[in-house]
């Protein structure tokens, strides 16, 4: 696959208020990669999604999208510049259907919504047949994929996704990460947080691993499957 750098984040440092999220981080995502987040709750992957896309200060540090400087600009120029975030608990909204839901991940697309759809319900055939239903009478693992497909509706170049598998069944987590590399094969790049570090490590390019704010780790994820602080920490031995 050739490389090309798609985001840059130099020396990054990001606080709330008193207390620091990160500190000194640096991260490259190449297009048409899967990068991981490793680390535990509060270790400071969801800040550095937040700080990408404009939802946090940021006190020192660079991050460029596309060559460009986007560091502190407004998050809806973040967004329409191809940057999309789907959050951690889904952020659906329960008294609209999934149809509503759908469109109004599209709000900052200008071309032909019904191809946008026709997308999504491909990648996610069930949603097309739920498309009239409210979306709060969906089962988590279909909340989960209209969050994800709402984030596509904007034709998104970089998907960020924050801790997808949270509160789903084996079986529902097992059918989402069958996507994801189906999303890069139509030519978007995941950054992906996650604590189910062994799915993730298994379709993931490369991986970043954040203990606390700061960067204890980093390389391909055949080289994290092998890290001993890894496998002792996070995989449990076994991968």
């Amino acid at each position: 696959m050739e490389q090309t750098n798609l985001l840059e984040i130099k020396d990054l440092d990001v606080s709330y208020g008193a207390v620091s999220a990160l500190r000194n981080i640096d991260i490259v995502i190449n297009k048409g990669e899967i990068v991981t987040l490793i680390g535990a709750n509060g270790a400071g992957k969801s800040a550095l999604l937040k700080a990408i896309l404009g939802l946090t200060l940021i006190k020192k540090g660079l991050i460029t999208y596309k060559g460009e400087d986007i560091t502190n600009q407004k998050t809806e120029n973040i967004v329409a510049s191809g940057i999309c975030l789907v959050p951690e608990g889904r952020g659906i909204l329960p008294l609209m259907t999934v149809l509503e839901n759908l469109q109004l991940g599209a709000y900052q697309f200008h071309g032909k919504i019904e191809e946008r759809l026709e997308q999504v319900y491909q990648l996610f055939p069930i949603l097309k047949k739920r498309a009239k239903q409210f979306s709060g009478t969906l089962s988590g693992g279909e909340q989960q994929m209209l969050s994800i497909g709402r984030g596509l509706m904007s034709k998104p170049v970089l998907i960020m996704l924050d801790e997808p598998s949270l509160g789903l069944a084996p079986v529902a987590i097992k059918e989402l990460f069958k996507v994801f590399p189906k999303l890069i094969e139509l030519g978007h790049t995941i950054l992906l947080s996650e604590q189910n570090v062994n799915m993730a490590l298994n379709i993931a390019d490369r991986g970043y691993v954040f203990e606390t704010g700061e960067l204890v780790a980093a390389g391909t994820s055949e080289e994290l499957k092998t890290n001993k602080r890894i496998l002792q920490s996070y995989l449990g031995n076994v991968i």
